[in-house]
């Protein structure tokens, strides 16, 4: 339930996002573009609603991508508060940046001096480094859980390095998407108008913008699909996959033959008519240390 509500608020945040950004297209060479130069200036001269409302749905965008990020890699890790402690830091740290940026935009709104223009920008590298560091912690953590699980288990082996395969896949292009942001922020060719990188910033923020609510609803889509491949019930990789960490259920019926049982929590599974009992990854999981609380 967790993630489809994350995913549907990305969906509508993003589609409301599309939509400002048509209207300030229109507004900058439709409304006002009679030529070059009126459009050029227009495009720097937004209504000052459509740039903060952009701005805030863009960055809660980051948000929550990372948040939903940040709670899978919680319950990867058995709520261990401990281990979620880094990236839960970072994340904090994202969540004041967004703060502190729309009261400073909100105290001294557009145009600005030269000193609270460039106060604004390092505040807002500042957010895209920490969304670039909560997100390489919390991705790093998940695959460092499911490696050792894909080691002792040599008959899903394969299936948890593709788990592990589409997490960095989906993790490494929001990455890069917010590298190219950090860099945009912090270069100052990136903000001077007379340099031609100057106009690469708005290519930039279109992608970024889009990867960060792309990356986590790619992830969870490709990881169902490849759940639906699979001929043996194996619940422990269907729970990964689906990224759904909640606690498994007590009771377990009975599928084409195969017995399961859940005695303590601890889920395995017999295969009927065979000799040998598979013992699923969570069992292994579990063995690791949990709650460190």
């Amino acid at each position: 339930m967790t993630v489809l509500t994350t995913i549907t608020a990305l969906y509508w945040l993003s589609f409301l996002d599309f939509i400002l950004q048509w209207y300030f297209l229109n507004w900058a060479f439709i409304m006002n573009g009679n030529i070059k130069e009126s459009i050029f200036f227009s495009s720097l001269d937004s209504p000052l609603w459509v740039s903060e409302l952009l701005r805030i749905i863009e960055t809660v965008i980051f948000v929550i991508s990372d948040g939903l990020l940040v709670w899978r890699c919680y319950h990867v890790w058995g709520e261990s508060k401990r281990i979620i402690s880094i990236p839960l830091l970072f994340f904090f740290a994202e969540c004041a940046m967004v703060i502190t940026l729309t009261v400073v935009t909100a105290i001294w709104p557009p145009p600005q001096s030269r000193s609270r223009a460039l106060l604004h920008n390092r505040i807002d590298s500042a957010f895209f480094l920490m969304c670039l560091v909560t997100t390489f912690i919390a991705t790093f953590l998940i695959g460092y859980r499911i490696y050792p699980v894909s080691k002792q288990n040599t008959g899903s082996r394969t299936r948890y390095t593709h788990i592990i395969a589409i997490i960095i896949e989906s993790s490494a292009a929001y990455l890069l998407a917010l590298l190219l942001q950090v860099l945009s922020e912090t270069i100052p060719e990136f903000t001077n108008l007379q340099s031609p990188l100057a106009e690469s910033t708005y290519y930039i923020d279109s992608v970024s913008y889009v990867v960060s609510a792309l990356a986590p609803t790619a992830m969870v889509l490709r990881l169902a699909l490849s759940n639906t491949d699979d001929t043996v019930k194996d619940s422990t990789l269907a729970h990964i996959s689906d990224m759904d960490f909640d606690d498994v259920q007590q009771d377990k019926a009975a599928v084409s033959g195969a017995d399961y049982t859940n005695p303590d929590c601890g889920l395995s599974a017999r295969v009927a008519g065979g000799e040998n009992d598979q013992d699923l990854g969570m069992d292994q999981i579990e063995e690791q240390p949990r709650k460190d609380d």
